[in-house]
């Protein structure tokens, strides 16, 4: 699956692709801010998410709360799940695993939304 970029090759892509707030975050970078190196998880992935989890059907006619329930209970397909561990291994200066780096304070990172796009199914 391509549906992780690295922040640094973000400004090469439009918005749509990587979300508003993403592609902000690389102005800025690109600008020289201090913004820490990070992984963008594209809006793209996340709705292929909700299209192989069957969720994209279900969520428009749940509440808020059920919503979010559902998402964070559902088991992420395989390709995108061991994508993200490889970015995440790949993000961490040291050579911890990476169930390991969310377990511990090696590796914070931080989780937002990037698009209005997946708002849409919340």
């Amino acid at each position: 699956m391509s549906g992780i970029v690295w922040l640094r090759e973000c400004q090469k892509l439009s918005h749509s692709v990587i979300g508003k707030k993403a592609a902000r975050l690389a102005e800025l970078k690109q600008q020289g801010f201090p913004v820490p190196d990070t992984f963008v998880i594209t809006p793209d992935a996340y709705a292929k998410f909700l299209q192989d989890t069957q969720l994209k059907d279900k969520l428009p006619f749940l509440e808020l709360s059920l919503k979010q329930e559902m998402i964070v209970s559902t088991r992420m397909p395989e390709d995108l799940a061991e994508d993200i561990v490889d970015y995440y291994e790949l993000l961490s200066a040291d050579p911890k695993k990476a169930s390991e780096l969310v377990e511990t304070s090696g590796c914070q990172v931080a989780v937002r939304s990037s698009s209005s796009k997946g708002a849409t199914y919340l």
